[in-house]
C-alpha cells in the first residue's frame, strides 16, 4: 500500500496527461495481477507436486512468524523514516519550511 501511495504521488507530481497516467495504471494494473495469479497457475500446473514444499514453507512460516513481522516492521519503519526525511529535505530546497503549509487559524507553527 506504501508503494501504491508514493507512485500515485509520483504520477500526480509528473502532471502527465490521460494517455501517460493510463499507460502507467495499465502496466501497474497488469504487474500486480501477474504477481496475485503466479500461484494459483503455478499449483495447477504443477499437479500435486507443490504439496511438500508448501508444506514445510507453511511450517517454517508458522514458527519464525513473530521474527518476519519483526523484522519487516523495522525495514518499512526504517523506509518511512527516510522517505519522511528525504520529503523534508526537498522541501528545504524548494524554499519551504517544513510546517509552512500549516497557516490555518488556531494550528500553532513553529518560529
Amino acid at each position: 500500500m506504501v508503494f501504491s501511495v508514493k507512485e500515485g504521488g509520483m504520477l500526480l507530481a509528473n502532471h502527465s496527461d490521460l494517455r501517460g497516467d493510463l499507460e502507467v495504471g495499465s502496466v501497474f494494473v497488469t504487474m500486480t495481477t501477474s504477481l496475485l495469479l503466479l500461484p494459483p497457475l503455478a499449483w495447477l500446473v504443477s499437479g500435486n507436486r507443490l504439496r511438500e514444499p508448501l508444506s514445510s514453507l507453511n511450517d517454517w512460516l508458522v514458527h519464525r512468524a513473530e521474527w518476519l513481522v519483526g523484522v519487516f516492521a523495522l525495514l518499512l519503519g526504517l523506509y518511512l523514516g527516510w522517505q519522511g526525511i528525504e520529503g523534508l529535505h526537498r522541501m528545504v530546497e524548494l524554499g519551504l519550511r517544513p510546517l509552512q503549509w500549516c497557516k490555518s487559524p488556531g494550528i500553532p507553527t513553529p518560529a
